[in-house]
């Protein structure tokens, strides 16, 4: 029974490890995306104009007005979502995979319990490293300012130095 609940509890461990180092990556990608999708609606909506404007000069069309609309709602709705307020964030995308893994290599395979306790420490390991290796980039990203911007901002940031201004 308390090695039951001692292997349950490096499960969750595990998993919150897990989720909380992929929140960030998943964050970015959920911006990403939510951009892309402004963007592809906005050449929507460009192209909407560029229709109505190859069609006679004073005669609307009431099925692109309409089109425009919808669009317009689609943009400001894409726009108003704070993708960092997103529950899904918060959950494993699919934990089959681990739990199947753990059902099969920590809890039917073991001979004895000195292998099983040799498992259980490796499983430790593994989330004291994903914590620490998280806590370094984190700590990189905030003391090496020159990791994860682009060349352009280099330069800004380096005449900036000097009292220089970019003129991009």
């Amino acid at each position: 029974m308390q090695l039951q609940r001692e292997t349950l509890g490096l499960y969750k461990q595990l998993v919150k490890t897990l989720v909380h180092n992929e929140r960030k990556t998943r964050l970015a990608r959920a911006i990403k995306e939510n951009k892309k999708q402004i963007g592809l609606l906005t050449y929507r909506k460009s192209q909407i104009v560029r229709r109505q404007q190859a069609l006679n000069e004073g005669i609307t069309d009431p099925g692109l007005i309409q089109e425009m609309n919808n669009l317009n709602r689609q943009v400001d709705h894409l726009k108003s979502i704070d993708p960092a307020k997103d529950k899904k964030l918060l959950f494993l995308v699919d934990s089959t995979p681990l739990r199947i893994m753990w059902e099969d290599n920590l809890l039917k395979s073991p001979k004895n319990a000195k292998e099983l306790a040799r498992r259980l420490e490796h499983i430790k390991d593994i989330i004291d490293f994903t914590k620490n290796q998280s806590q370094y980039q984190n700590l990189m990203a905030l003391y090496n300012l020159g990791t994860g911007i682009t060349q352009e901002e280099k330069v800004k940031r380096t005449a900036n130095k000097v009292g220089l201004d970019v003129p991009f």
